[in-house]
């Protein structure tokens, strides 16, 4: 494979976590297992992620937008001129991704192209937001458990405070 198209195998090895976290989880378990003599922050720190419910709903998304990014980018792989695909993929993804995170009808009246991602103006709620298919399902399912209640209100620092 070209060395200009390695960041496409990104959403393959998110798959294979995907369908391997179980075994991952357990491998690093019994790691720390073996050893429990000996503090390992960091070996301790990726136990908490990994058995950190909310993890299986971000190796989802990034499944998720890995793909709709791999479809647009494959398009740059083939031979001949495709430039009228390009631009009509292009304000499709565009698209897209605006309307996971802002108002339907937003997107709707305004071309592709000129939609501002920082006018958080026309951001939806943060509980809106679509992650994709089955990271929307795991986040629904982790809703209806009351300890994850507060953590799905608030998932991250890093989220702007000023999102409605």
């Amino acid at each position: 494979m070209d060395n200009m198209w390695w960041w496409l195998t990104v959403q393959a090895s998110v798959k294979r976590m995907l369908s391997q976290l179980d075994a991952i989880r357990l491998y690093f378990i019994l790691l720390k297992s073996e050893d429990i003599s000996k503090e390992n922050e960091p070996l301790d720190n990726v136990i908490i992620t990994l058995r950190d419910p909310l993890t299986l709903a971000y190796l989802e998304f990034f499944d998720y937008a890995l793909g709709l990014m791999n479809d647009f980018n494959t398009t740059f792989q083939a031979e001949g001129p495709l430039i009228h695909i390009h631009k009509q993929k292009y304000e499709k993804l565009l698209a897209t991704l605006a309307i996971n995170f802002m108002e339907p009808s937003h997107v709707r009246e305004c071309d592709s192209t000129t939609i501002d991602p920082h006018d958080d103006s026309n951001y939806i709620s943060l509980r809106d937001v679509y992650p994709g298919p089955a990271a929307y399902e795991t986040i629904q399912n982790l809703g209806k458990s009351k300890e994850m209640s507060v953590k799905l209100e608030y998932p991250s620092p890093l989220f702007n405070s000023r999102r409605r």
